[in-house]
């Protein structure tokens, strides 16, 4: 009889042990081809504002970019440059016959092979025209890393025989992306770009001086106050994927846009940093002559660029060079001597996670700032997203909007500025939605013109 009691006994505690393990959730395993499927009404097009704002962000640690994104557009990465456009006449010379959209996009996620996204460009509802580019790929199955992100993008898709026009002013683009496994469309984001005719002439005088054929600019004075703190993972290449290195440690990157003077073109020279915490200055942590030292480099990726010429009023009519007046917009990304993260941060540099807090840290040169920016670090030693990005735009991983102040008048490398951002929005015509934004883009101040100014309108 005792040996039947003990297996009833052995037999009751492993049934009891099994129903206590019956109640354990065992967690489902992240699959990155698991996508929500989110449906419109018929004859509607989902909202990209609303359909791929990203989920909570989950990351394993602050030295890995973060991980498990859902769908959605990398507003910072976007940028439309317009490009002139040729045909050749009987004679094989070249005749100007307008220009062309050229884009750059990245979306977030994971997609089927052949994957591309189609550019809609329409003006007061009149279609103007569309361009299709296959979209490249970064870490998709079959080789995917599950703890770094996904995503398809373009840079620089344009088709000169699919879009070609002369007009200019407002335009809606509307991006598509088109399924490489079902040739399916569905709109994933919509923006609005102004572009503007810089006329010139040619390099003769008196009666053979003539127009000389016209170059576009895709305005960006609205991008101004649009500043982007960017925690650079070790390993790493800069926001825009360029392929000049890649980072030996964690960095902290801020870009941000400026339609500079001669002298910025080509980079600005070399800046001071200097920042406080909740309002105290804190002390860079000393690394040589270079402590301070923040280096501003451009991106001809990131760049629109004319020269306005004009022989209307003496001495430019009567000989000599045209007048010349030179128009556009940059991107610059200013390294910060900071650092950030646990294992790969920069033991030279000051780690922003041991200063939680509010942040504020500006660049100047001889003692004349030229931009401050403000972001918090919260108690996890990573940045606080800015209030826009919580519903309005998204950006790519460890990328925050970072709040903006450009000094009264503007700088030495300032040429054009202009508070056109509280009614045209950022980033292609986001609308601004928090009070910080509303408040940041209202403060631009003004300088010089919106457009170039032609030598007989020079006060």
């Amino acid at each position: 009889m005792k040996k039947p009691t003990l297996i009833f006994c052995i037999l009751m505690i492993a049934l009891n042990n099994f129903a206590a393990f019956g109640q354990i959730k065992i967690p489902k395993i992240f699959k990155p081809t698991d996508k929500p499927t989110v449906e419109a009404p018929t004859g509607q097009i989902p909202n990209p504002q609303n359909q791929n704002s990203p989920p909570k962000n989950q990351q394993t640690s602050a030295d890995q970019i973060w991980t498990l994104f859902g769908e959605y557009v990398d507003d910072g990465f976007t940028w439309f440059h317009s490009l002139e456009t040729n045909d050749l006449d009987a004679k094989q010379l070249r005749v100007p016959t307008g220009w062309t959209l050229k884009s750059s996009m990245r979306l977030m996620g994971v997609y089927p092979k052949r994957s591309a996204f189609k550019f809609v460009v329409s003006q007061g509802g009149k279609m103007i025209g569309t361009t299709r580019c296959e979209a490249s790929a970064y870490n998709m199955p079959p080789n995917q890393n599950v703890i770094d992100v996904s995503y398809i993008a373009v840079d620089g898709c344009h088709n000169k025989a699919e879009m070609t026009t002369k007009e200019t002013g407002k335009f809606d683009v509307e991006v598509f992306l088109i399924d490489g496994a079902t040739n399916a469309e569905r709109s994933v984001r919509k923006y609005k770009i102004e572009v503007v005719q810089i006329n010139r002439v040619n390099s003769q005088i008196g009666k053979l001086s003539k127009p000389d054929a016209p170059r576009y600019v895709v305005l960006r004075h609205a991008e101004t106050p649009a500043s982007v703190l960017f925690l650079r993972p070790a390993g790493t290449y800069d926001y825009f994927n360029q392929q000049e290195g890649r980072s030996q440690s964690n960095q902290v990157e801020v870009y941000y846009s400026i339609s500079p003077t001669k002298e910025g073109w080509g980079g600005l020279p070399l800046s001071a940093l200097r920042c406080s915490v909740n309002g105290t200055r804190i002390k860079l942590r000393e690394s040589g002559s270079q402590t301070d030292i923040v280096s501003s480099l451009d991106y001809s990726s990131r760049m629109s660029y004319e020269i306005y010429t004009d022989r209307l009023v003496a001495p430019y009519s009567t000989g000599g060079p045209a007048y010349q007046d030179d128009f556009g917009f940059r991107i610059y990304r200013a390294t910060l001597p900071l650092t950030y993260g646990t294992g790969r941060a920069d033991p030279s540099r000051l780690n922003m996670k041991e200063h939680p807090g509010n942040w504020e840290c500006s660049i100047s040169q001889n003692g004349d700032p030229l931009r401050t920016w403000r972001w918090t670090i919260g108690s996890d030693g990573m940045p606080v997203k800015h209030a826009e990005q919580t519903s309005n735009v998204n950006l790519f991983s460890n990328a925050y909007l970072v709040q903006t102040e450009i000094p009264m008048g503007g700088t030495i490398y300032d040429k054009r500025l202009a508070p056109t951002s509280a009614n045209e929005g950022f980033f292609y015509g986001q609308k601004w939605t928090s009070a910080e934004g509303k408040s940041m883009a209202g403060k631009v101040p003004v300088k010089g013109s919106l457009l170039p100014v032609p030598s007989n309108k020079i006060k």
